[in-house]
């Protein structure tokens, strides 16, 4: 018996629903101020606005993110040449202390003998 009640009440939704589809249609199609011809040509000239506007959007979106990666690469450009240059001042750092170094150990041994 329950499921007989489940059934009758599926039916009775689904009977609901389709009449209730049917109940929108019409009272779209009854109300429409417009013939079937201007609602395709609105419709084709509202999507051709949309994808124009989709377009520019991206071009804009694509020119931003141009300019953010251009920034983005000066920024390591920048970080990188600062880098090189503190390693070659430690290089010529360590240099110059190998070359006090040796005279030291050069003295040393002249002192020496």
């Amino acid at each position: 018996m329950e499921n007989n009640n489940r059934g009758n009440g599926f039916l009775k939704f689904l009977f609901g629903m389709f009449f209730g589809v049917l109940a929108g249609y019409l009272v779209g199609i009854l109300t429409a101020d417009r013939t079937g011809a201007q609602l395709r040509r609105d419709i084709e000239m509202g999507s051709s606005d949309f994808f124009a506007n989709m377009r520019d959007k991206l071009e804009d979106l694509k020119d931003q993110a141009t300019v953010k990666i251009k920034d983005l690469k000066d920024f390591a450009d920048e970080k990188l040449r600062r880098s090189a240059e503190n390693i070659q001042e430690q290089v010529h750092s360590l240099g110059n202390q190998l070359e006090e170094l040796t005279k030291r150990q050069k003295a040393g041994t002249a002192n020496k003998n």
